[in-house]
């Protein structure tokens, strides 16, 4: 009974990790009249704790099997679907271990030490393996799972579309650094060019990514202009480790400073029509 009530636990964790990743969704209902009643201006920290109560969950739930398979070694399940058979729980065993062994690395390499340390690279690609580890062993794991997963999972498959740097470049156009100036405290001001079609509100964020810096690695930073500025977007960023650390030095090492500060912002435009981008390698891509 242990056992199978921290399965069910483990079911609705998953779930409801599945969900707090749905970014796009989260803003819509953050917009609308239920972004009063439901709290989302923590789902970061939201994440973090169900990765948590998840780790706890599935201790507790291979614990027990542990302790059942100690005391009865005759046990058997009614797990149909699993990675072998003959094994104990028809097989599952080997599924859970898989599992167990993904929870662990996902939880070391998800510690504020590797994110915050220089080293969020490994913490994104470890991330980015387990969940898809956790993904598919739990539903070879459980033959009910995939029952839990099935709307989740496609919600999050449509969001992850829908953000692809594809369908980004369809509506938004590209993005390119403007401007931008090396402050006191290692703080960076970026001004980044604000398509037509892109609209925010005061306190909102985005998820940065600069190709000269790292292709794939996405950070959130709050929007500090005001909406009505129509021309550019103004970001201020506090040079820590990793990331952040790169573009204070990329931007230190800017060769094209002095020429930077002479371009008008209709001039960056017309350069990057013009496909003159590459002779300033301060323009780059949102």
């Amino acid at each position: 009974m242990v056992a199978k009530a921290g399965g069910k636990c483990l079911d609705l964790c998953s779930v409801l990790l599945f969900l707090s990743m749905c970014r796009k969704t989260l803003t819509t209902i953050r917009n609308s009249p239920l972004g009063r009643i439901i709290a989302l201006d923590q789902v970061v920290d939201v994440h973090k704790a169900l990765g948590i109560t998840y780790g706890i969950f599935a201790l507790l739930h291979t614990i027990a099997h542990v302790f059942t398979f100690l005391h009865n070694k005759d046990a058997t399940g009614n797990y149909d679907f699993v990675l072998t058979a003959g094994g104990y729980f028809g097989g599952s065993y080997i599924s859970g271990l898989i599992l167990v062994a993904a929870i662990i690395t996902l939880l070391i390499f998800a510690h504020t030490k590797v994110r915050r340390g220089g080293h969020f690279t490994l913490f994104y690609w470890v991330h980015l393996v387990c969940y898809w580890i956790l993904l598919i062993g739990s539903v070879l794991h459980c033959q009910h799972f995939w029952k839990w997963m099935i709307a989740p999972a496609i919600l999050y498959i449509i969001e992850k579309i829908a953000s692809s740097e594809i369908i980004q470049k369809a509506y938004y156009g590209r993005f390119f650094i403007v401007d931008y100036k090396i402050l006191p405290s290692k703080v960076v001001e970026l001004k980044i060019s604000r398509p037509a079609t892109f609209n925010f509100h005061a306190g909102s964020y985005v998820f940065m990514t600069i190709p000269h810096i790292t292709p794939y690695e996405k950070h959130p930073f709050t929007i500090s202009s005001s909406a009505e500025n129509k021309e550019y977007l103004t970001f201020h960023i506090k040079m820590q480790q990793g990331w952040t650390k790169k573009l204070h030095e990329v931007l230190n090492k800017d060769s094209t400073h002095k020429i930077r500060k002479s371009q008008k912002l209709s001039e960056a435009y017309q350069m990057e029509k013009n496909n003159d981008i590459k002779k300033f390698p301060w323009l780059q891509n949102f």
